[in-house]
């Protein structure tokens, strides 16, 4: 979302390659001014139906100097739509011409990010990896080829994919103590009266705006309210490095009960934990802890739904078919807590990128974007 000067300023940094446009004029600027623009289309932020406009309406060329990126897109749909190849058919019903599509997801990113001397097209010396498709202008994937290897065939997967060993280092449990509800309150020096908070709240994915909000404060303690759609949120450093657990205000999310959490959450990938009720939030998060990292959603003292990332508290050995089940079951379940946003994980993942504007949340506390400082979340306490 930076143009103009604004821009000009972040581009002389040294930044060659993009890939988060907010609309085809957004691309189309960075695109005039050097930039290798990349298409993002993910589970949640779907871009390219908006910039490609920058193609099809605004200048053809720039379809040399763009590329194709995924960046967040879940098992289901890749099992359900594709990757790469889903965006290569959406370029083309866009109104881009097939041999511009695919080299859009192929040469032109090796090239942004100088890897053409080994992929990017099929020469001598370059690795072999070759879809077979029905045509171009369907781009229906048919046999693949990775690195010499069939993978795939007339779409029948053909290949034996076997995990390799896991060191024990990159598995066990989360390494921190088990945590108990009032590790959740947020307290303060007011025994009963309210407190003016400011609330984190969620536009999209990746847009995050200031909401004051006016809570009851009870026993010393910020209580959440589901009427003002106001939940509580913490992130938890689960490293051993230091214990660090931050506690703020969300507000969107429409979460009228319960409790969920992640392991997985970039930049950090520490716990963030969300909810309405700390019984329910220490139990996902002690959950967590336990397995080893994962994905968790809590109901009224149960755990409804757990994908568990064993393998650095991120990921897992589950097979496709297996992890997008578990990603249903997790959506489904997250539905009980009343929240309205399409992928509530995703969205409690994204919480603690400090780069994305305007607010976030880490171990260190609340960071407001747009200063580069953290914030206290607390604006005013009234008897």
């Amino acid at each position: 979302m930076a143009t103009g000067i604004d821009l000009n300023e972040f581009l002389m940094s040294g930044v060659h390659v993009d890939h988060e446009s907010y609309s085809h004029e957004e691309f189309l600027e960075k695109a005039r001014k050097g930039v290798h623009v990349v298409i993002r289309e993910s589970s949640v932020t779907k871009f390219l139906k908006e910039n490609i406009r920058a193609i099809t309406e605004g200048a053809a060329g720039v379809a040399r100097h763009t590329s194709f990126c995924t960046d967040d897109v879940n098992a289901r749909d890749i099992l359900d739509y594709g990757h790469l190849d889903h965006m290569v058919r959406l370029a083309i019903k866009a109104g881009v011409s097939p041999m511009t599509a695919i080299q859009m997801a192929s040469l032109n990113s090796a090239e942004a990010y100088h890897i053409d001397d080994t992929v990017g097209s099929i020469a001598p010396g370059k690795d072999a990896d070759i879809l077979l498709v029905d045509q171009p202008g369907t781009f229906n994937v048919e046999t693949v080829i990775s690195k010499g290897q069939l993978v795939s065939e007339n779409n029948e997967v053909v290949a034996s994919f076997q995990p390799p060993k896991r060191s024990a280092t990159l598995q066990g449990k989360l390494q921190h103590e088990l945590l108990k509800p009032a590790d959740f309150d947020y307290q303060v020096d007011l025994a009963d009266g309210t407190a003016t908070v400011e609330a984190i709240h969620s536009v999209g994915p990746f847009v995050r705006k200031r909401q004051d909000v006016e809570l009851a404060v009870k026993n010393g303690v910020v209580q959440p309210d589901v009427a003002k759609d106001t939940a509580l949120v913490s992130v938890i450093e689960r490293y051993g490095i230091n214990g660090n657990q931050s506690r703020g205000f969300l507000h969107g999310w429409s979460i009228k009960r319960g409790a969920v959490a992640t392991s997985a959450s970039p930049d950090d990938n520490n716990l963030v934990v969300a909810g309405v009720n700390t019984d329910d939030m220490a139990l996902a998060a002690n959950t967590l802890i336990e397995c080893g990292g994962g994905q968790v959603v809590v109901v009224d003292g149960k755990v409804v739904a757990l994908l568990e990332l064993p393998i650095g508290g991120i990921t897992t050995d589950l097979t496709p078919a297996e992890l997008a089940a578990k990603e249903i079951e997790l959506k489904t379940a997250a539905e009980q807590l009343g929240s309205e946003l399409p992928d509530p994980l995703f969205y409690l993942s994204f919480l603690p990128i400090t780069a994305i504007p305007d607010l976030a949340i880490t171990d260190g506390g609340n960071v407001d974007y747009t200063k580069l400082a953290y914030f206290d979340p607390i604006l005013e306490l009234n008897k």
